[in-house]
């Protein structure tokens, strides 16, 4: 998922979570790629033209505490 868990709500993502494991083997590896917190904050504060409508600051924390079984390495 490539630039794509940051345009989902913050409220959404731990249900579309639960759905992505519940389709994936126990093996499966889930990438997830998304803008860091950083760089969001420097977007909203000098170029917020280049945001998009839904565009969240994701954090690794609150990634891990929606979907304990993903693992930050």
């Amino acid at each position: 998922m490539v630039d794509v868990i940051e345009h989902i709500p913050a409220e959404a993502r731990p249900d579309l979570l639960v759905k992505i494991r519940a389709l994936c083997s126990d093996d499966a590896v889930m990438i997830l790629t998304y803008p860091s917190p950083q760089y969001q904050e420097y977007l909203r504060e000098y170029d917020p033209n280049e945001l998009q409508i839904i565009d969240n600051v994701v954090l690794i924390e609150e990634l891990i505490n929606e979907a304990p079984w993903l693992d930050s390495a």
